[in-house]
């Protein structure tokens, strides 16, 4: 079906972005999927009972988990830059409709960025 999204971002520099979006939603048994297209290219998020599962394609090439107090590794990929880093998820909260996110962007010990984001169906 079809749906609208708002997503909010702040990261490192403070800098906050909003955005409503046009997205598909497929109810995959326990999890909720939502595909869209932005500037970026394409985006897959699926939203399971404790975690949030963020697929990227296009410009951005990257695929990674965040879970609460959960250290996790990706490779991101864009057409100048490639690198394996890690994310810390300090905050998840999921709801029936979205979830909120605080989590750190590490490339080896060295802080990358600090993101917040929150996306809900609107």
């Amino acid at each position: 079906m079809k749906v609208k999204l708002f997503i909010k971002t702040t990261e490192l520099d403070n800098k906050t972005t909003t955005c409503e979006i046009s997205a598909i939603k497929k109810i995959k048994g326990s999890s909720i999927l939502y595909k869209y297209i932005d500037e970026s290219g394409k985006t897959e998020l699926e939203i399971l009972s404790d975690s949030v599962i963020i697929n990227r394609f296009g410009e951005i090439k990257s695929s990674f988990i965040l879970k609460k107090d959960s250290k996790t590794s990706f490779k991101y990929k864009t057409s100048y830059f490639s690198s394996n880093l890690n994310i810390f998820t300090k905050k998840l909260t999921i709801c029936s409709n979205g979830f909120e996110c605080s989590y750190s962007i590490f490339q080896e010990e060295t802080l990358v960025n600090n993101i917040n984001i929150s996306i809900y169906e609107i």
